[in-house]
């Protein structure tokens, strides 16, 4: 016979000392409420109930993603832009102090809205080498502040360029660089994040004004040609 200060010593070893609110945790990161949550919970079955007894970040951190996931593609059929009044004050390219090495992830570049550009990854960095050779009048790293609304959670673009010569129309083209995508799988929550902002910018209704992801220049340069 099993006594009952065993099983609660199990227990306690088991969850350990912390104690989780399953569905306002599952409602913070899915942004639904406590009601539809409950809602969703009650479809599971039971013995999968066990994996929170087991592991309740891992299961909060799977039941939420499995949400997110479906919320997105139920609505990026449906999901309209609407312009607003709001801007963007020019402030939030205002440079903090960062640190860096020029011999690695820093570049002293010349068409850039600054004189230096650091950037986040190899990948970056070629192309930021190819902008400056390009056909490019200006361009701009896009700062973490500059974010666009979804379903999923703010997303941020990487690039925003400006190219004026004889061979392009004026374009003001925001882009997403993600090296190969043949080789590179990107998250599923990213790539929905990826198809809002495309509505996003078609919302804005400016034919100069174009999103898309890119691997390379060539590629940049084929898709302004369009």
């Amino acid at each position: 016979m099993v006594k009952t200060n065993d099983v609660t010593e199990k227990a306690n070893s088991l969850l350990g000392a912390v104690k989780y609110d399953l569905i306002g945790e599952i409602a913070k990161e899915t942004r639904l409420n406590r009601k539809t949550v409950v809602s969703i919970l009650q479809k599971i079955k039971a013995n999968t109930f066990y994996n929170f007894q087991v592991n309740p970040e891992s299961f909060i951190k799977e039941i939420s993603k499995i949400i997110n996931d479906e919320k997105a593609a139920t609505l990026i059929n449906n999901i309209v832009y609407s312009k607003t009044d709001n801007t963007y004050e020019d402030k939030i390219f205002t440079v903090n102090n960062f640190k860096g090495s020029l011999n690695s992830n820093i570049l002293e570049v010349k068409k850039h809205i600054y004189d230096y550009l650091k950037t986040d990854s190899k990948i970056e960095q070629e192309f930021a080498k190819e902008l400056e050779s390009g056909e490019v009048l200006v361009y701009a790293k896009l700062p973490n502040d500059f974010k666009i609304p979804t379903p999923v959670g703010n997303y941020n673009p990487d690039w925003a360029i400006v190219f004026d010569t004889d061979k392009f129309k004026y374009v003001y083209f925001i882009a997403e660089t993600k090296g190969s995508m043949e080789s590179m799988q990107l998250r599923a929550i990213e790539e929905k994040r990826i198809d809002y902002a495309k509505k996003h910018f078609e919302a804005l209704g400016h034919a100069d004004i174009k999103y898309d992801v890119i691997t390379t220049y060539q590629d940049l340069r084929d898709k302004v040609m369009l």
